[in-house]
């Protein structure tokens, strides 16, 4: 049955309108990004994480105060009327008068209020205050002519006491060039302290303003992400509202799809950006600026209310031609049997990858932590109870920083290299998959299942512990070629766990905590690699005395392929511990499973080194085929096969997998 969701509509909303000469479209229900997706620089702060190109406008005074007076890079209107400048207030108001004196405080109220000037945007009542609010204002633009935005971004933080408990708010005015569209962009907060109320809304005389309910009691609804994935934003449009205004504002489907397992239903929801009724429209769907693929939604199922929305299901489903990238887009028409009268928020693009097999990628979760840092208790205990119900499903570094205080003693030089690699600022912090940024106090099952992804490699590695000197093999198996040149194999030693690391904070037992790369945190460039030829690599470590191991049975190995380019890992694995030196430590596998442990089902991946018939058996431990699978003529490369596992009872079961030209076995638990 499908689901229809529905905006609360509030009077206020329409008389604001009316009397602004502006309508303004309410944050998304869901998270939706940046608008236009031009800005995707981290919501980090000044310093050297910060990105390039931003330019400090701040005021710099502890009171309120107006910044000085800036140029609008592009020709721009406000209420209709040109306007090259603006100054901003460290108190959140952005005007457009700039031979204003006047400045507002930080106690906001309603609009239209004496204290702010005409023409102007306001999330008055923004700033933090005390002596360790550390408030800052930039500006940057994104895009090229004729279609750019200048962002005006309120970094805000408080540091209200020496515990490490930091609250931020980053929120931003956006300008849009051709459509002078105004946004308000709720970027990032954390909610650990007292949160500012805003009012946020458009002034444009002493007798006109609109105003976004509930102000001037407006709270923060972004989380704690450093992306924009996270981010809602509010949309002031000149004029008067539209008739007709339909958007897609969700798009539901995976980012990587297996060929075989086509044809693909695309879903999603659209949004009614009206109070007018809508009791039809059509869903189309593009292929690499192909034709549209349409599909008439209407009838008792479709029927949105004003400012509602509702899921639709494209009645035609996708078969993709072949193996590829494609660029997907996916936009609502046709309304009410006319047309849509706002084009700039119809359309979804997204980016899809189709193989002929993939693996899950497994979460590598790398936090910046200290045994002399308060939150971190907090924030380790909080993180646990969330990766204790995923087990087999991550892998887990703890970096010890050297701060607060003398920090935790078990940091080291190499720890600081990846600080520097993630541009870490603050304790505690975390990075997933390489370039996500997460914040563990407030990670929750929800956040975990979204951090799921795909990859096209897999490896098992192996590792050897022989009297002070740690041996690892990787023999990694590209999916398809990687030709770019900055994909590095690192291999971290991690104690599982230590307890000869207490400080200040209260924690008496530590979890992964990292000892060292091997051979260091650059790590070894793997070059170009090619679809379904192994490429392996060995690298060696002897720690001298005096170490900080202690218990060398309790080492653990995470083995990780990273772009350097772009941060991103592309896969990541616990190493095996070969006690007898004497077995061979490069391991070739020609399949893989997962998820294992698995319950209803589990996909095996593989490798067909050439043309033939491909011979899948599953085993009980009795002997006893239980289950077959047969392929005749199956082409080279990678496949992946999706078993179900229904009617077996929970226990340890072997599969083995014939190529032709290999055989291999593994062991399948199901639960």
């Amino acid at each position: 049955m499908r689901k229809r969701f529905l905006f609360v509509f509030i009077a206020l909303f329409l008389t604001g309108m009316a009397a602004g000469q502006y309508y303004y479209i309410p944050a998304n229900i869901n998270p939706n990004g940046n608008p236009g997706g031009l800005n995707n620089d981290q919501e980090v702060p000044v310093g050297p994480g910060f990105p390039s190109g931003w330019t400090n406008i701040d005021p710099m005074d502890n009171s309120p105060a107006w910044s000085a007076v800036q140029t609008i890079p592009f020709a721009f209107e406000f209420n209709g009327q040109p306007v090259t400048q603006y100054k901003v207030t460290n108190t959140g108001v952005l005007t457009f008068t700039t031979s204003a004196t006047t400045v507002p405080g930080t106690n906001n109220g309603v609009l239209p209020h004496p204290s702010i000037p005409d023409k102007s945007v306001c999330i008055w009542g923004l700033a933090f205050s005390g002596t360790n609010s550390n408030d800052r204002i930039f500006t940057k633009t994104f895009g090229t002519a004729p279609n750019r935005q200048h962002w005006i971004q309120y970094n805000s933080y408080n540091f209200p006491s020496n515990n490490m408990q930091w609250t931020y708010i980053y929120i931003a005015i956006v300008l849009e060039e051709g459509t002078n569209n105004i946004y308000v962009v709720d970027q990032r907060s954390n909610n650990k302290g007292p949160q500012p109320k805003m009012t946020i809304g458009l002034q444009i005389d002493g007798s006109n303003a609109i105003m976004v309910p509930p102000s001037p009691n407006h709270g923060a609804l972004s989380s704690t992400s450093k992306t924009p994935v996270d981010n809602r934003y509010y949309t002031f449009i000149q004029g008067t509202p539209p008739e007709r205004d339909l958007g897609v504002t969700w798009f539901q489907i995976g980012s990587f799809l297996i060929l075989h397992a086509g044809p693909f239903e695309f879903k999603g929801t659209v949004q009614n950006f009206t109070n007018n009724f809508v009791s039809s429209y059509d869903i189309n769907y593009s292929v690499d600026n192909g034709p549209p693929v349409t599909s008439h939604q209407t009838g008792a199922a479709h029927q949105i209310p004003g400012y509602g929305q509702e899921w639709f299901i494209h009645s035609v489903p996708w078969t993709p031609p072949g193996v590829g990238v494609y660029e997907i887009k996916i936009w609502a028409d046709n309304i009410n049997g006319g047309n849509d009268e706002n084009n700039s928020n119809d359309t979804l693009f997204r980016t899809i990858e189709v193989s002929t097999a993939f693996t899950p990628k497994l979460r590598l979760f790398e936090q910046f932590t200290s045994s002399t840092c308060d939150p971190c208790k907090d924030a380790n205990e909080v993180l646990y109870d969330v990766l204790d119900l995923y087990p087999n499903q991550y892998a887990l570094i703890n970096y010890p920083m050297d701060y607060p205080g003398a920090g935790d003693p078990y940091h080291t030089p190499e720890c600081d290299v990846r600080k520097t690699y993630y541009f870490i600022d603050s304790l505690p912090d975390m990075v997933v998959h390489g370039d996500r940024y997460v914040d563990p106090m407030y990670i929750d099952t929800l956040q975990f299942n979204d951090l799921e992804d795909r990859s096209f490699m897999m490896f098992n590695p192996t590792h050897t512990i022989v009297d002070n000197t740690i041996t690892v093999t990787a023999s990694i198996l590209p999916f398809q070629s990687f030709a770019q040149g900055t994909l590095v194999v690192r291999f971290a030693v991690v104690e599982k766990t230590t307890t000869q690391n207490v400080g200040t904070n209260g924690e008496t037992l530590f979890r992964n905590t990292f000892k060292k790369f091997i051979p260091n945190p650059e790590g070894v460039n793997l070059g170009i690699l090619q679809e379904a030829v192994f490429k392996t690599i060995t690298r060696s470590h002897t720690f001298t005395t005096p170490n900080t191991i202690e218990n060398w049975n309790n080492l653990a190995v995470i083995v990780f392929v990273q772009d350097d380019a772009t941060k991103e890992i592309y896969q990541a694995n616990y190493s095996e511990l070969i006690v007898n030196v004497e077995e061979p430590t490069v391991s070739q596998a020609i399949f893989n499973l997962a998820p294992n442990p698995a319950q209803n089902t589990t996909t095996l991946h593989y490798l067909m080194q050439q043309a033939g018939d491909v011979m899948i058996d599953i085993y009980n431990l009795n002997g006893q085929i239980i289950r077959q699978i047969h392929h005749r003529n199956f082409p080279a490369g990678m496949h992946s096969e999706t078993i179900r596992l229904e009617g077996l009872s929970n226990g340890v079961y072997l599969v083995k997998l014939n190529n032709g030209s290999t055989v291999e076995t593994k062991r399948l638990v199901v639960q």
